[in-house]
C-alpha cells in the first residue's frame, strides 16, 4: 500500500506492527484481546486505506476473520449475518478487490467465498451451496495476477483464475 508499516502474525494469535524501518515495535492484538488466541493465516491491508487491515486465524471455531479500521487499536469480527455467515472453518486468507474497497475474497479449508459488502454478508454460488467456488477443498492464497484477475491457489487442485466484474447486468 506504499506505506512504511509491516505487519505480522504469529502462531499465537499475536500481531504485532512494524512501523519506521524497524525502529518501533508494538503488539496490537493478542492473548487477552477479543481475537482468536490461534495461529494467524495471513493479513491484509487495504489498498484502499492503509488503517484498514483484515486478519485471517486457522482453526474450526467461529469468527476466523477480523478487521480493524484504525490500524488495530479496535477490531470487530467480519462473519457476516444469517444466511451470508461464514462456516466454523479455518479461514486462509484474504484480498479486497483491487477497485472497489467493499468487495472481499476469502479462501478457507472449504473453498472461496465473497462479499461485496465489506463482510457484512458472505455470497456462496448455486452450484457449491458451500463457497463460491472453484472446487470444493482448501484455497491456501489469493493473487491478483496483471491487476484484475484474481488466481485461487488450491491444495491439490491446482490454480484457478477469474476477472471479477465490477458490474452485473441481467
Amino acid at each position: 500500500s506504499g506505506s512504511d508499516i509491516v505487519w505480522a502474525g504469529y502462531e499465537s494469535g499475536q500481531i504485532i506492527k512494524i512501523e519506521n524501518g524497524g525502529e518501533n515495535w508494538s503488539l496490537v492484538a493478542g492473548f487477552g484481546d477479543s481475537l482468536p488466541d490461534t495461529i494467524v493465516t495471513d493479513i491484509e491491508i487495504s489498498p484502499h486505506d492503509p488503517q484498514t487491515v483484515m486478519v485471517t486465524f486457522g482453526g474450526y471455531l467461529p469468527d476466523r476473520v477480523w478487521r480493524t479500521n484504525n490500524a488495530g487499536d479496535t477490531w470487530s469480527p467480519v462473519s457476516g449475518s444469517g444466511s451470508g455467515t461464514l462456516p466454523e472453518v479455518q479461514m486462509n486468507c484474504v484480498t479486497y478487490h483491487p477497485v472497489d474497497p467493499a468487495w472481499l475474497y476469502l479462501g478457507s479449508d472449504v473453498g472461496l467465498f465473497a462479499s461485496d459488502d465489506g463482510g457484512q454478508t458472505w455470497n456462496v454460488t448455486p452450484r457449491y451451496h458451500s463457497n463460491e467456488g472453484p472446487v470444493y477443498t482448501e484455497v491456501s492464497d489469493l493473487i491478483w495476477h496483471s491487476g484484475d484477475v484474481m488466481v485461487a491457489v488450491t491444495h491439490g487442485r491446482g490454480m484457478y483464475q477469474c476477472r471479477p466484474l465490477l458490474e452485473v447486468w441481467v
